[in-house]
């Protein structure tokens, strides 16, 4: 297979996983809860809202194309609550749009192990793995997708994750593999 062909389904197959990250965009991906107060509740619940706000600061600088300044609220967030997995996810998309798919995969990684059943980090690790040239890992990650969006009954992000697949599976590289 040629370069530019490869180069070509890898694109086509990255451009279906843009249409997940404009849908997330759009959905609210942070649940609230109620623990018990206690000063250390408090505190820490503190500090969970400030790497929240971190995060919405982020998107912000993000919108404005502001990618470094985004970067640099993101450390900060992380830092101020690691377990924080929405700022991991962003800065894991932050950096696949930066084509930094090395340490994107890392950040994707992070957000998988806080939140294993985020269909959205296991389909766009997927993207990274395939930009990277790991066909086997991306369709792994992005089969996962497909089952977390089947369980959820999430019929748009399964669809979306279905097409990916079919891309990945469809280059020519993959015609003679089974799944």
């Amino acid at each position: 297979m040629s370069v530019v062909n490869r180069h070509k389904s890898s694109r086509i197959a990255f451009t279906l996983m843009g249409l997940v990250l404009v849908s997330f965009l759009t959905s609210s991906c942070a649940k609230q809860e109620n623990p018990p107060a206690s000063q250390e509740t408090v505190a820490s619940s503190e500090l969970q809202n400030k790497s929240k706000m971190l995060v919405n600061q982020a998107e912000e600088s993000l919108k404005d194309g502001d990618f470094t300044g985004a970067i640099n609220t993101l450390k900060a967030a992380v830092k101020i609550d690691p377990k924080n997995a929405d700022a991991y996810f962003l800065f894991a998309r932050t950096l696949m749009h930066l084509e930094n798919y090395d340490q994107a995969i890392n950040y994707f990684n992070a957000v998988i192990q806080l939140d294993p059943d985020n269909g959205d980090a296991h389909l766009l690790l997927g993207g990274c793995y395939d930009m990277t040239g790991n066909k086997e890992k991306a369709i792994q990650e992005v089969e996962e997708s497909v089952n977390i969006f089947r369980e959820e009954r999430d019929g748009e992000n399964f669809k979306r994750a279905m097409a990916v697949l079919q891309g990945l599976k469809n280059t020519p590289e993959n015609q003679g593999q089974s799944s």
